[in-house]
């Protein structure tokens, strides 16, 4: 593999500035990497090689014009890719879902359009679940997406796409989105560094499906890297208002400074909902310990409410929801789920089984929250507190980001509520960074998530930082034969 497809995003902006290294070769040799590896991963599904290689010879020929280059983009000539749920101006721009097959984007999304102005280069976009609504990245329009590290095994979803090119080093960042871990768990299955902000933090403006009323507090976008200095300088870039999101309430990012007060105690479980297996007990023992070895005070804590985690997150999610998941599926138009089953079982199926399973369950409970579980949805805010309390201004809570290594392709319909590792922070509209925390015995990554009190992600990404000094971040895996 090509040296520049190892390095961060970050690094490759630094070499650029210095003129060690042009926005040509950078480019070029990231689309080598993915011509090298799409084939077998099936993650990018809109490629722009073309445009891509044009733009970096561009962005060249302006470096070689500059007398000065301190005042460049912060990504000038640094390539990088995008959730297809994320509108791209002239690409197809249909969220996997078969009723929006030939859309076409006549817009640039706000985290797209602020990612152009800081320079950098796009790849094209890349795979998702249909309508971005299940924990592996396969539609009807584009397909299966595979784990760089074992195409057998899914990369997760919903911006599995963005976690499998990344992961292969074919791009050295990424856009994606998370409602129930949807950038968290490719980051774990994948073994990159992740980030889902707070909430009103990033403007959702051009994402499809497109979260309406209180979901925006929840549905929340964010990156996927190599690193976690990418990631800060990413939020840096994403971050703040755009006009157009009202949700947007929290000033923008700024990084943690080490003239900062800094973080001094770490909270760990290791068990959520469902039991982890030891290689997960094992990766939040080697988190702790790393950030134990620093000076942090270790305490193992964990939220009682983590145990109604299904409940509480099907009850927010439900309750504040303002479209029928019928009608993203039909794109405006309901779809007929029963004959939509019956294409699945006879052949020639617009949905996959996971899309039509939530569609009918849509169907059996007419659409109605069960008092039940809005009572439990309302308990988000007691979760809430119980975590900002304990983790006061300096502490942060380490927990598995999901209870085992990647599954299997179609495995998780064997266990289809395990996500609630991850989505159970959606609802408490807390910051959470995934990290990677090692390997198994076959090479799979292992990661963890870092979870902070409201509105710290500078305090989530700089405990990430610590960790991935002591343990190693992101590395390319045998699965491809990158090493």
């Amino acid at each position: 593999m090509n040296e520049l497809c190892l390095l961060s995003a970050t690094e490759l902006a630094r070499r650029i500035r210095a003129g060690a290294v042009s926005p040509t070769e950078v480019v070029d040799a990231h689309i080598d990497r993915a011509l090298e590896v799409n084939g077998r991963l099936n993650a990018i599904v809109n490629p722009l090689y073309e445009r891509a290689r044009s733009t970096a010879r561009d962005a060249t020929d302006a470096l070689a014009r500059r007398s000065r280059r301190d005042d460049l983009p912060p990504l000038h000539g640094v390539p990088f890719t995008i959730k297809e749920t994320f509108a791209v101006l002239g690409l197809p721009w249909t969220a996997g879902i078969h009723a929006r097959r030939g859309r076409v984007a006549d817009r640039n999304a706000t985290v797209v359009a602020r990612m152009l102005a800081a320079g950098a280069i796009p790849l094209g976009t890349t795979n998702v679940p249909e309508a971005a609504m299940w924990m592996e990245s396969v539609n009807p329009i584009h397909g299966r997406t595979s784990n760089p590290h074992d195409t057998r095994c899914t990369p997760g979803g919903s911006s599995g796409g963005e976690g499998a090119i990344i992961g292969a080093g074919a791009s050295p960042l990424g856009l994606g989105s998370d409602i129930g871990g949807s950038i968290r768990m490719p980051a774990h299955f994948c073994g990159v560094p992740g980030h889902k902000p707070s909430a009103g933090r990033v403007p959702g403006t051009g994402h499809h499906p497109a979260a309406h009323g209180a979901v925006r507090r929840y549905a929340v976008c964010g990156p996927l890297a190599r690193s976690v200095e990418d990631l800060e300088l990413a939020m840096e870039i994403l971050s703040g208002p755009d006009g157009e999101d009202d949700s947007i309430d929290a000033p923008p990012f700024r990084r943690l400074a080490a003239s900062d007060p800094q973080p001094r105690r770490v909270y760990f479980y290791e068990h959520g909902q469902f039991a982890s297996t030891p290689v997960m007990v094992n990766a939040v023992r080697r988190a702790v310990g790393a950030l134990s070895d620093r000076g942090f005070e270790a305490v193992e804590w964990r939220p009682a409410l983590i145990d109604s985690g299904v409940d509480i997150w099907f009850g927010a999610v439900q309750s504040a929801s303002a479209e029928k998941f019928l009608d993203i599926l039909g794109d405006g138009t309901p779809i007929r789920p029963f004959r939509e089953l019956a294409r699945l079982v006879f052949g020639g199926a617009h949905h996959t089984w996971p899309a039509l399973a939530t569609a009918l369950g849509e169907v059996v409970t007419r659409g109605r929250v069960s008092p039940r579980l809005a009572a439990a949805g309302d308990k988000r805010h007691l979760l809430r507190a119980a975590i900002d309390a304990q983790l006061g201004a300096d502490g942060v809570l380490i927990c598995p980001a999901f209870p085992r290594v990647a599954p299997r392709h179609r495995e998780p319909y064997l266990r289809p509520l395990e996500w609630i590792s991850t989505g159970i922070f959606n609802v408490t509209e807390l910051p959470v960074t995934c990290i990677p925390a090692g390997r198994d015995v076959t090479d799979l990554p292992t990661g963890v998530q870092i979870v902070g009190p409201s509105a710290r992600d500078d305090l989530t990404l700089a405990v990430a930082r610590l960790v991935q000094e002591s343990l190693g971040g992101w590395r390319p895996g045998r699965g491809l034969h990158a090493v």
